[in-house]
C-alpha cells in the first residue's frame, strides 16, 4: 500500500507530496510518510496525508474499501470462533454431580486452548504481513538503486555524446 501511495505521487505534479510540503525532503522521509499513511488506512488513526487529485482519491477509496473488507472478515472470523466454542460447550454432556468442578475446569481449559490457537494463528498472520511489508520496502529500495544506476549511465552516455570524450570506459591506445 505504501508503495502504491508513493507511486501515485509521480503521476501528477499536483500531488500529496506538494500539498504536505514533503517535496524538499529526501526519498526515505517521503516513503516513511507513505508507510504511516498505509497504517492509518488500516484504521489505526487519521492520516495527515490527504489525496489531492483523482488518481490519489481513487487509490485511497480502493484501499479503504479493501481495509473495510479485511476488518469485516476478521470480525466475522472471530464471531464464528466464539460461536463454535459456545456450540462445543453446549454439546458437551452435563457433568456428573460429584465431578462438576472438574468438568467445568475441563471445559474452561478446552475453550482456552482454542482461543490460544486462534491467537497464535493471528500472530502468525501478522508476522507474515510484516515480512511482506519488509519485502516490499526492500523491493522499493532495489528499484530506487536501479533507477539511480540508470540515471548515472544516461548521464555518462550524454557526456560521451556531447563532448566526444569517453569518460566511462578507459580506452587503450
Amino acid at each position: 500500500m505504501a508503495c502504491a501511495w508513493f507511486g501515485v505521487s509521480w503521476l501528477n505534479a499536483d500531488n500529496w507530496v506538494v500539498a504536505s510540503g514533503l517535496q524538499d525532503k529526501d526519498i526515505q522521509h517521503q516513503y516513511l510518510a507513505c508507510v504511516l499513511w498505509s497504517f492509518c488506512q488500516l484504521g489505526v488513526g487519521e492520516s495527515p496525508l490527504q489525496p489531492t487529485n483523482e488518481i490519489e482519491m481513487l487509490l485511497n477509496v480502493c484501499i479503504t474499501f479493501r481495509s473495510l473488507i479485511t476488518s469485516a472478515t476478521l470480525i466475522s472470523t472471530m464471531s464464528n470462533l466464539i460461536a463454535g466454542l459456545r456450540k462445543i460447550e453446549q454439546d458437551l454432556p452435563p457433568p456428573p454431580h460429584r465431578n462438576t468442578i472438574c468438568a467445568y475446569i475441563y471445559i474452561y481449559i478446552y475453550i482456552q486452548m482454542y482461543i490460544y490457537i486462534y491467537i497464535c494463528i493471528c500472530i502468525c498472520i501478522c508476522i507474515c504481513i510484516c515480512i511482506c511489508i519488509c519485502i516490499c520496502i526492500c523491493i522499493c529500495i532495489c528499484i530506487c538503486i536501479c533507477i539511480c544506476i540508470c540515471i548515472c549511465i544516461c548521464i555518462c552516455i550524454c557526456i560521451c555524446t556531447c563532448t566526444g570524450i569517453c569518460i566511462c570506459i578507459p580506452v587503450d591506445r
